[in-house]
């Protein structure tokens, strides 16, 4: 058990994960987890020491002779199944549960303005863009996946990108020259503040961040540009990143108005790899996003894979 788990464990009274009857059965869950689930180990330890924090088991820790007598009991048993589901479900969380830190961030972000020197709003972007999975998930292919974006909408003017999260962010603006106007679309409002105060504190005028989520139809955004806009299709690119399966999954009934984006061009992806196991899921995000495609009455103009993201160029 590292010392960090076991101060942990002492500062919260919870001394008896560090106890040499339960130590061994610890490291076993530990390991298991790595296995199975994407997490290293020492988010493995912490999470299950998060969710071991049992009154019933700590008392039959005290009252075993060795891990085997603990190993048996069904109390044990029960423990080790809803902390490996407590893993499950904490990796599976595209956003943080905690809002403290990234509120604390976009404070930075927002009150730094553009007096920020490059290095803190560049430590800022990454502990902003690390605490939301599916961005952190792109980070060691990031430079790939950005210079593909960059060649895929060449010469576009204006950009909808729907669900961003935090990925405007990480976007290469400078890349696009002609870029006039890129409009981040997100429900969550911690992502789209976290957003503006970025646009801000680079003074980047191109970028405007809407919190919506779609129920009134795409008029509220629409609105949003420039009246000279051809307001049938006022986008030349829509990016849809990991988005189109996380709806099929959560909110199917928004698949009829996003089959309805207003773009002429359209990057949809998905992922190649689970969000928290260890497990291929590319065949399944592929049938959903051809679905979504089929029954929008696109076509597919090139197909492309960044390390475990890959997606669709469709017009």
């Amino acid at each position: 058990m590292t010392a960090e788990v076991r101060q942990d464990a002492t500062s919260s009274g919870r001394e008896w994960l560090c106890d040499p009857r339960f130590a061994p059965l610890f490291d076993e869950l530990v390991a298991a987890v790595v296995k199975q689930y994407r997490a290293d180990v020492p988010a493995a330890r912490r999470l299950l020491a998060e969710a071991l924090a049992n009154a019933r088991l700590a008392k039959l820790v005290g009252e075993s002779a060795s891990p085997d007598d603990i190993r048996r009991t069904r109390v044990y048993k029960d423990a080790a199944a809803a902390a490996k589901r407590h893993v499950y479900h904490a990796l599976r969380r595209y956003r943080p549960s905690e809002e403290t830190d990234q509120d604390a961030l976009i404070a930075r972000l927002r009150n730094g303005g553009t007096s920020l020197a490059p290095t803190e709003l560049a430590e800022i972007v990454d502990q902003l863009v690390n605490a939301h999975a599916s961005t952190r998930e792109r980070r060691s292919d990031a430079a790939a996946f950005y210079k593909f974006l960059a060649n895929a909408l060449d010469t576009a003017t204006s950009v909808l990108d729907i669900g961003c999260g935090v990925q405007p962010l990480r976007f290469p603006f400078a890349s696009l020259p002609s870029l006039r106007r890129y409009v981040a679309a997100d429900s969550n409002g911690p992502s789209i503040d976290a957003v503006q105060a970025f646009a801000a504190a680079t003074n980047n005028r191109a970028l405007l961040a809407i919190r919506d989520d779609l129920c009134n139809g795409w008029q509220p955004i629409i609105s949003c540009l420039e009246s000279e806009e051809d307001e049938t299709c006022p986008f030349d690119a829509a990016l849809m990143l990991k988005l189109i399966p996380v709806i099929a999954r959560q909110s199917r009934a928004l698949l009829s108005t996003l089959a309805e984006t207003p773009a002429r061009r359209w990057i949809v992806t998905g992922s190649t790899t689970s969000l928290a196991k260890r497990t291929s899921i590319i065949r399944r995000e592929q049938g959903v996003l051809r679905r979504f495609i089929a029954d929008a009455g696109r076509q597919i103009r090139a197909e492309f894979q960044s390390g475990e993201e890959f997606g669709y160029i469709v017009e």
